[in-house]
């Protein structure tokens, strides 16, 4: 089998490298088993394919995979021993060549067993994720294609990372604009809030991701499912099902679920570095003491994490058209700028949730949020800047509207058109959120 515009199967690659047969083919290049001649050893050959060759940004990607890669010394990331183009001007990238299969293959839409090998499997991925944050890198693609597994003659895996084609060290001049490449080229199934956001992503982006991992071994699925933009939004506001909840049956070290979900916090600060998932996963897979060191690990979390009083307001209220109401209930304000028909109105009511609306500045003060349908950048700007929590609306194939309002700091985005469910449903999200900053 010859690729168009690919050397063929037997082809000697600059002199020194013999292809023997083609492991892999993707949007960036095709991965070839090869025989390096001089050494006698069996290679893999990264060769880019000839189209990418006119993409200044898939050059550098491929460039940024070699060099980054090569800095890295460590067993569980794959070796880099050469890299360069060939007579016919195709940049290729000579590795390691390891035998076995991505994780992706061992996960069938059924968790790892027994429950310790995703454990294994977690820490030795928790260790490089200590060894390359060390250096300020992130790989920012964390996923299952990217995560090969070796076996050791007892059995156990090697776990090697692989692709750092997306990675960047911190600090470095163009972190930003590869940053917001991230939310285009990262892996939405994968992808951590702040990178859904376009926000700048750091190491934690990287924790986040092998959160989504380890959930998707123990449980046999990935935390969220749905197209593009419902995981950007899942990603960003949604909670995460309890691992145990996810599927009937499952026994789960309570130390390990409650490292999971500590792992797929929404904000970068309240996840433990790498460090610490490795050694919590050390503890748990040791048994010594397991409960003790996740709870130090989470204890910093969990001290960010407050119950959400509700705040009452007056029972007395008015609709905005001039009408009264009157509720036995604590109602809560919620300030609506725009309209909403009579139907969301009386669902709002029924829920508990007092909306007024709002023609021109200021908000009342005990408005506990703010919906904002059909706004635009510069009102829903303004309105995130009174530091409430702030819900706009949009249509639901939309993902770049919902990645901009998201960049802008809205709370959320409720889909066109507005059900009284999902947006009560997203208020209350919100308002708890906001009261957990608070305190």
């Amino acid at each position: 089998m010859t690729l168009p515009g690919m050397p063929a199967i037997g082809d000697v690659l600059a002199g020194r490298y013999r292809l023997v047969s083609i492991l892999g083919e993707g949007g960036m290049g095709a991965v070839y088993e090869a025989l390096q001649i001089d050494l006698q050893r069996p290679v893999a050959v990264k060769i880019m394919l000839p189209a990418n060759d006119r993409k200044g940004e898939a050059v550098a990607r491929f460039q940024r995979e070699a060099r980054v890669t090569a800095a890295l010394h460590h067993p569980g990331v794959v070796k880099i021993f050469d890299f360069g183009r060939d007579d016919d001007g195709r940049f290729f990238l000579v590795m390691e060549r390891l035998v076995g299969s991505v994780l992706r293959h061992a996960l069938d839409g059924n968790p790892l067993t027994p429950v310790t090998r995703a454990i294994d499997i977690g820490r030795q991925m928790a260790d490089v994720l200590v060894a390359t944050h060390t250096l300020g890198l992130v790989h920012r693609d964390l996923k299952p294609e990217n995560v090969f597994l070796e076996r050791n003659l007892d059995g156990s895996d090697r776990v090697v990372i692989v692709d750092f084609g997306l990675g960047y060290i911190e600090e470095r001049e163009d972190a930003k604009r590869l940053t917001m490449e991230g939310v285009i080229a990262g892996t939405p199934v994968y992808m951590s809030p702040e990178q859904c956001s376009g926000k700048n992503v750091g190491v934690a982006t990287d924790v986040y991701a092998l959160g989504c991992l380890m959930y998707e071994m123990v449980t046999g699925a990935p935390p969220f499912d749905g197209n593009s933009l419902q995981l950007l939004v899942k990603h960003s506001f949604e909670p995460p099902q309890r691992p145990s909840e996810r599927r009937a049956g499952l026994a789960i070290p309570r130390a390990l679920e409650d490292l999971i979900l500590a792992t797929l916090a929404k904000t970068p600060e309240q996840r433990p570095p790498a460090r610490e998932v490795m050694e919590a996963l050390s503890a748990i897979q040791g048994g010594g003491g397991a409960r003790a060191r996740t709870a130090q690990v989470l204890e910093g979390r969990a001290a960010r994490m407050v119950p959400t009083v509700d705040v009452p307001s007056p029972d007395r209220h008015d609709d905005g058209a001039g009408m009264t109401y009157r509720d036995t209930r604590p109602m809560r304000l919620l300030a609506v700028v725009g309209a909403i028909s009579e139907e969301v109105a009386m669902g709002l009511r029924a829920n508990g949730l007092s909306p007024v609306i709002v023609r021109q500045p200021p908000v009342a003060a005990e408005a506990l949020a703010i919906f904002a349908p059909e706004q635009g950048d510069v009102v829903l700007s303004h309105l995130v800047a009174l530091g409430k929590p702030v819900l706009t609306d949009g249509p639901a194939e939309d993902l770049d509207h919902v990645a901009r309002m998201v960049g802008l700091g809205v709370a959320d985005v409720v889909s066109r058109p507005v059900r009284v469910d999902q947006l009560v449903s997203k208020l209350e999200r919100a308002i708890k959120k906001a009261a957990r900053k608070r305190a």
